[in-house]
């Protein structure tokens, strides 16, 4: 039987519990027993936990001496590790006119791959997740790290994660890159959102964690980091002396799973969660301060809309001038026309506090705005057996106006 012959026999009330199971050192089938449509809805799409001791027992079931992974005195935990393997490849088409440098006025066209990247990734002793991930280079295919972090739930509700992770500022730097709507996060996330910062060192204290078996409708985040991009730093090498940042989430309904894409795709319930956050990072007497609101919504008609608002505010120490502060709007929607075909559109606006040039020479017009586009594109789902899957086809425009 394959997954969608197992899938039919469900929903035709053929097949009502499923049992998820490995050997244990006797051959014996251990694991759980799940509805089967839980198992529909949630396992098979996030998998579960066995605990450790079930690899231990002896024919009894008691738990036998001399394991390091699980024993008395460290307790019984369960452990999971997830390893997986994604890539992005893409043909890009870049066209640019009245535009300033070496490429002004020229057509560019050619293959990429754009991302190549390997997850590590589980559960350990109960409550200590972790993630290890490195990146090929699109130009040269020098490996890098990305993440390097541990988090601790010390209890139902409370954890601290530290390490090297995803700066804790917009949402749309958090949704990871293989569940975003468009082939690239915006151009405004990328000017003073999380894309800006990329990965930080730090440690922060977590309340909440999205945790959908735990029904707490927040999730906090805040903590000291090296400031602004210190990915891969020793600590001496960062640009900035410290950073520190918080963001807070509230589920006013939904389900936190289906936070964690933009697509309204297999959506059970309808969703709408609330953020925000700030960061504040310092170096010498330079300040910058990032900061965002914004919005997710999905129904269970397939329809999911994204909003957010950002800004930035640099002081005169940071700008060698005079302080300025930016800010900028997204909106992004789509909608599944049917299981397998999603179509979505995006904007993004950009308004700088400083006007600066276009266009080559000094009577170059001036411009303080900067609208990024995203064209109504389709996403194609691969087939079930690979969930997480989509082929898009994306394109984007971004126009510097005169105002």
């Amino acid at each position: 039987m394959n997954l969608q012959q197992l899938k039919t026999q469900i929903r035709a009330g053929t097949i009502d519990t499923v049992i998820v199971a490995f050997p244990d050192p006797f051959g014996r089938l251990v694991g759980k027993r799940f509805r089967a449509d839980v198992f529909l809805d949630s396992v098979l799409k996030h998998g579960t936990h066995g605990c450790n001791y079930l690899l231990t027992v002896n024919i009894e079931m008691e738990p036998m001496d001399g394991f390091k992974l699980a024993n008395w005195e460290k307790g019984f935990g369960d452990f999971e590790l997830r390893p997986s393997a994604w890539m992005q490849f893409r043909n890009v088409l870049n066209y640019r006119k009245n535009t300033t440098g070496g490429k002004d006025d020229e057509f560019d066209q050619g293959f990429e791959i754009r991302r190549m990247r390997l997850d590590l990734s589980g559960t350990a002793f109960n409550h200590f997740d972790y993630k290890f991930q490195w990146d090929a280079n699109r130009e040269g295919g020098g490996v890098t790290l990305l993440d390097a972090w541990v988090k601790w739930m010390f209890n139902n509700d409370w954890g601290v994660r530290l390490g090297q992770f995803k700066d804790p500022l917009t949402h749309e730097k958090l949704v990871s890159a293989n569940r975003q709507l468009a082939a690239d996060r915006t151009m405004l996330d990328n000017i003073m959102g999380g894309s800006l910062y990329d990965r930080v060192q730090g440690v922060t204290v977590i309340y909440g964690g999205a945790d959908p078996n735990k029904g707490n409708p927040w999730n906090i985040e805040f903590g000291l980091t090296d400031g602004g991009p210190s990915k891969n730093t020793n600590f001496t090498k960062h640009g900035f002396d410290f950073g520190l940042v918080a963001r807070a989430e509230y589920k006013v309904m939904g389900d936190w799973r289906d936070y964690r894409d933009f697509t309204a795709k297999g959506t059970s319930k309808d969703l709408l969660v609330i953020g925000g956050a700030i960061d504040w990072s310092q170096a010498g007497n330079a300040n910058l301060v990032l900061g965002t609101v914004d919005a997710q919504w999905e129904n269970t008609a397939g329809l999911g809309v994204y909003g957010a608002i950002l800004f930035d505010n640099r002081d005169a120490a940071f700008t060698g001038t005079n302080d300025t502060t930016d800010w900028g709007v997204l909106v992004q929607a789509g909608y599944m026309l049917n299981k397998s075909w999603e179509v979505f559109g995006r904007l993004d606006v950009t308004m700088f506090d400083e006007a600066w040039a276009v266009g080559p020479g000094d009577d170059a017009p001036l411009s303080s705005k900067v609208i990024a586009a995203s064209a109504i594109f389709a996403s194609a789902f691969l087939p079930s057996m690979i969930p997480s899957t989509s082929w898009k086809i994306p394109g984007s425009a971004a126009l510097p106006l005169k105002i």
